[in-house]
């Protein structure tokens, strides 16, 4: 089971369940406010951008993840085969 508070959105890709939301941490790992988790052991991934401010929605395509919300900044990191954040829409 996948532990995390505040969450407000949430979309799979392939095995990769990734969250947004008002989040500080998943399963017990420090996290602002975007996590990534494996869907087959709930393993919380490298995948670690900076989000200054509440996500509300996230979509993902097979390249890319898009996130909706009240913030302003995103400092996005790419590790392996993961997506990299690439906008805001709000």
């Amino acid at each position: 089971m996948i532990r995390a508070t505040r969450t407000t959105g949430a979309t799979l890709s392939a095995e990769r369940l990734y969250v947004g939301g008002d989040i500080p941490q998943i399963n017990g790992v420090a996290r602002s406010r975007v996590a990534c988790s494996t869907v087959s052991d709930h393993t919380v991934t490298g995948w670690a951008p900076t989000v200054n401010n509440v996500v509300h929605g996230l979509i993902t395509t097979a390249s890319v993840i898009y996130l909706v919300g009240e913030f302003t900044t995103i400092t996005a990191l790419r590790v392996g085969a993961e997506p990299c954040l690439a906008n805001s829409e709000r």
